[in-house]
């Protein structure tokens, strides 16, 4: 993976760009009973074999994987995922069809602006609700 030296992060991103996905961190803070360390260690595999936007996984197989019992929206696996992200230090994107490890700062770039944007339509929709409360 080769990093630009000059990379245009928006201003409000902090980003470590000397450090590359470690695909090999096993994490060392003690696993709760969401992300216990076999679902670790199987999740380290799965996005193993799932690096660059192009080769996602889909919450629902991982959850096959994982022997997860959860409902149609998978939220118990994507609370697993997102505690994964946090545990095991990997840059881990999501698309409308499943997840992937970035593998370059263009995916990092697409991803970031992705949040954005879904973060702009969660504060127009706050804003709406408010506005729309107070005038009942």
């Amino acid at each position: 993976m080769v990093k630009s030296t000059t990379p245009s992060y928006p201003e409000s991103v902090q980003l470590d760009t000397d450090s590359p996905p470690n695909l090999n961190l096993i994490s060392k803070k003690k696993p709760n009973t969401a992300v216990n360390i076999e679902h670790h260690n199987q999740l380290m595999k799965i996005f193993s074999e799932h690096i660059g936007k192009t080769n996602t996984i889909s919450s629902k197989e991982i959850s096959r994987l994982l022997k997860i019992k959860d409902a149609a929206a998978n939220p118990i696996t994507r609370d697993i995922i997102t505690e994964f992200i946090e545990k095991s230090g990997l840059p881990i994107g999501a698309t409308g069809t499943g997840y992937y490890v970035i593998s370059s700062e263009n995916e990092l770039l697409d991803y970031l602006e992705n949040l954005q944007h879904r973060i702009a339509g969660i504060t127009n929709r706050k804003k709406l609700i408010i506005k729309n409360w107070y005038k009942v």
